[in-house]
């Protein structure tokens, strides 16, 4: 079962890679003796495989965020429980 964010990062994958399939699909992307068009290809591809790093980067972000948030907002409120004394849960 995936969660919301592992369901946005997979369309967000899905979308870029359809857009390099628009943008590559004109070019000579398999014909290598078009040697003038390598070069914008492997660009590219490296522009595209930095988007998807970035994307891995910010969702794991987004849940440790979340799970920061969970952990401190429990900690609080057994805190609040405990008449203001810091206990482990």
């Amino acid at each position: 079962m995936f969660l919301i964010e592992d369901k946005v990062y997979v369309i967000l994958s899905f979308l870029i890679l359809l857009r390099w399939y628009k943008d590559t699909k004109y070019k000579a992307f398999l014909d290598f003796d078009a040697s003038k068009n390598g070069t914008e290809i492997a660009n590219s591809i490296w522009l595209y495989s930095l988007y998807f790093y970035l994307l891995q980067k910010i969702t794991s972000y987004v849940k440790w965020i979340r799970w920061w948030i969970l952990i401190s907002s429990m900690i609080s409120l057994n805190r609040f429980r405990m008449g203001k004394r810091l206990t482990f849960i």
